[in-house]
């Protein structure tokens, strides 16, 4: 079905209905009053200062004004604080009793990582692979319990500082492997 547009009248540009009075201003003064009362205002205020600051009179009466003020009240000098640790410093003596101390003797520092426990050797030595491949050395211990179960522990270490036990034990909880430390004596 085919329709002209040709002939289709446009509407005109006024709108009936709820929207016709959003577009229609609020009552009171319109916007440009408020302008050029505030352009009127600058003017007087510009006028007034410049001829207040021009006229000798006053100009005379201010620098008269000025000159009482500080008669009246002379500066003060500032108060200058009284130091004088500078020179009681040098008199005072600490008297310092000399205690001599023990050497402590090298501590010796054997840790290790417990890097997994498992019931199976095969998953054991799948963990101190995976540790191996990460550049430090395991090896694997079995203990019995109690109970007469076996159970084989991959150990990371021993380390004879902290620090190196601290740099295996980041390296190893990087790659989601828990680690608990135990003392080896």
């Amino acid at each position: 079905m085919s329709h002209d547009f040709a002939k289709h009248k446009k509407k005109s540009g006024k709108r009936s209905g709820p929207q016709a009075r959003k577009l229609q201003p609020a009552g009171g003064p319109p916007g440009w009053l408020f302008f050029v009362l505030g352009v009127a205002a600058t003017v007087f205020v510009q006028f007034a200062y410049h001829s207040l600051r021009d006229n000798p009179q006053l100009a005379g009466t201010l620098e008269q004004a000025k000159q009482n003020i500080t008669a009246e009240q002379p500066p003060a000098a500032p108060a200058r604080p009284d130091i004088t640790f500078y020179n009681t410093l040098p008199q005072m003596q600490v008297d310092v009793a000399v205690e001599s101390v023990a050497e402590r003797g090298q501590e010796t520092y054997s840790r290790a990582l417990q890097a997994g426990s498992f019931k199976s050797r095969d998953d054991a030595n799948q963990q101190r692979a995976e540790i191996m491949l990460l550049g430090l050395e395991a090896t694997i211990e079995s203990h019995t319990n109690s109970n007469g179960t076996v159970w084989y522990r991959v150990i990371v270490g021993p380390f004879s500082s902290r620090s190196d036990l601290n740099k295996a034990r980041n390296i190893l909880v990087s790659n989601n492997m828990p680690t608990l430390v135990i003392n080896r004596n």
